[in-house]
Formats: C-alpha cells, structure tokens, sequence
C-alpha cells in the first residue's frame, strides 16, 4: 500500500514537470508497471491465502471499515497510553464493552506541533498539493465509517483491506515533511521572508470539527467523550506529557517574542535543533516502554522444526494455541 502510494505521488508530481501529455501518459503507465511487479511477490501469496483462510467463509464478515477512527479516537494520536494499561497500548481495549483492536498511536505531541507550524508556514504549491491528497486519502480512509454518504466497502480495491492504524502512515508522512519545512524555516537565521497561511490550518479543523459534529450522537461517539477524560487523568504519564507540552509552548513563546523583536537572530537554528532534540525525547521516553513489552520474549524464542514440503509457503495452522492463524514460513525462520 505505501509503495502504491509512494509510485502514485511520484507520478503526479512529475506531471508538474512536463505538459507534454505523452511524456506524462508513458511515465504513468511505467509507473503502473513496476508497481505492480513490486507488490506482485505480497499480492498473490495473499490472494491465494485469502482462498483457504478461515476469514473468507461467510461465519467471519471482515469489511474494510473495521479499525476506522471515531473522530473522538484521534486523541490517541495526542496522548500516550491513553488506555492507561501499557498492555492494551495499541489499542487492544478500552474495556470490556468497547474495544479498538490495533487502533492506538501516539505520534507525539511536539511532532504535531511542528507539523501544524509546518502547515501555517508553506508555501511550496507543490508540496502544498501534495499534502493536501495526502491529508484527503488520510481523512477518507482513517474515518470511513464516520463520513456521511461514504462507503468504502463498495469501492473495487480499497474494499480489499481493512485500514486500522495502517493508513497512519499518510499523516506521518504528512508530518515529517511539513514539520522539516518548518524546521527548514527555523534554521535559516532569517526569518524576513515567511509568511504565514492559516487557510489550510482552518480547513483542516473546521473538517475536523465537522466529523465531530456530525457523529455526537453515535454510540461510540458519547462513550468515548464520557471515559477519555478519566483515562488521561489518571495515566501515570500525565505528568511527564503535560511537562513536554510545557517546555514546548514556553519555548514557542520565547522564539515568537524573539521574532517581534529581531527576524534575524543565530538563537533560530539553536532553536531548530532544540525541536528536533525535543521530538526525539518526547517520542524515545512514551515508546520505549512498550518497546521493552513487546520484544521481551524474543531473547525466549527458538527455531522451530517443520516439514520441509511448507518451505516458502503460506498455510493454515489447524492445532495448538495458534489454531486457525494464517503464517508465511521462511525457510531461515
């Protein structure tokens, strides 16, 4: 999917270059082709698996709406270990009536600040357009379930995989390059020549308020705006998040003043660099954690024995704890 993606931006980027619409058609169509040979090594062992997996019969209904985003839900981008128990960290429960399996990322509270400030600055009409189809996909995937008059389901292609946090990558994508943009800005020394833009800023909220808007009165909706606010409150991580926010804000402020006051000044690039310090710590201190969780059991883990007539190939477990599980086995597993 991010290949696709990948080869799909390239292609429109290019057409930016040259108006010669041959130029361009062959381009797209050469594209299209290595894609398709790329992902063709993922695409038909997964079709074949799709034959004989468990989830193709009609007693399991798998729909590519499963995992989208309640508008609500996208505070979990905001706060770490927003279910409080860092085994449910991604998501697996909130509690024993609802349940978000594999839906939970927290992408960093200075990171989506630097991407907002990324996003008031541009200017790159180029880049501009290209995060604007990003932020689009992102939005129409991550929330389909919660767009009015949307369904993906009937899309030939999209409805082939279900998105969960998968399609976080268009947002983080979105990030990295408009949070450089600005971190770019921040390190020139001078900054005489910015200008700022809210429309798309704007844009974006009021899109965003409107998904909210129109969902209130879902089910999940109300459940969600009723337990979140307890969940925050009484995550151990509240302190140490509310601390990164601080030093955050207190260090916008000193450059904003700075800025009033002289647009040219060597505390910019310092002040770059700080951000970039600043997103790593923030992101290292709320992932490592659950990093040390998830991979403690690997140093456990041994080579298993089996036929060698499964080498390279995908089947279906039919015993043990890990009955009915679909696996790719390598032969240097």
């Amino acid at each position: 999917m991010f290949l696709i993606y990948i080869m799909g931006m390239f292609s429109y980027i290019f057409s930016y270059y040259y108006k010669d619409i041959r130029v361009v058609t062959v381009h797209i169509i050469t594209v299209l082709w290595f894609t398709t040979l790329l992902t063709l090594p993922q695409l038909i062992p997964s079709l074949m698996l799709n034959n004989y997996s468990i989830r193709s019969f009609d007693a399991e209904e798998i729909s590519a709406t499963q995992g989208a985003y309640n508008p609500i839900m996208t505070s979990a981008y905001l706060f770490p270990t927003i279910f409080q128990n860092n085994a449910n960290y991604q998501g697996e429960e909130i509690d024993k009536d609802f349940s978000y399996v594999e839906t939970y990322m927290y992408m960093g509270i200075v990171s989506i600040t630097m991407a907002l400030l990324g996003t008031i600055l541009l200017k790159n009409k180029k880049l501009d357009r290209l995060g604007s189809l990003t932020l689009i996909l992102f939005i129409i995937l991550n929330y389909s379930t919660y767009i009015p008059f949307l369904d993906i389901d009937a899309i030939p292609g999209i409805s082939l995989f279900r998105y969960w946090t998968r399609i976080s990558f268009l947002m983080l994508f979105y990030m990295a390059f408009v949070g450089s943009y600005f971190i770019d800005t921040l390190a020139k020394r001078s900054m005489d020549n910015i200008s700022f833009s809210w429309k798309k800023t704007l844009i974006i909220g009021t899109t965003f308020l409107a998904l909210v808007g129109l969902n209130w009165n879902h089910a999940v909706t109300q459940r969600l705006i009723q337990d979140l606010p307890s969940y925050i409150s009484t995550s151990y991580y509240y302190k140490e998040w509310y601390s990164i926010v601080f030093v955050t804000v207190a260090s916008l402020i000193f450059g904003t003043i700075i800025y009033f006051r002289k647009k040219t000044s060597p505390i910019f690039p310092i002040m770059a660099l700080f951000f970039l310090l600043l997103t790593v710590t923030d992101l290292k201190y709320f992932s490592s954690e659950i990093i040390d969780i998830r991979t403690d059991d690997i140093e456990d883990l041994s080579k298993a024995d089996y036929d060698p007539k499964y080498k390279n190939t995908r089947i279906i477990l039919e015993a043990n704890e890990i009955e009915n599980n679909e696996s790719l086995y390598y032969d240097f597993w």
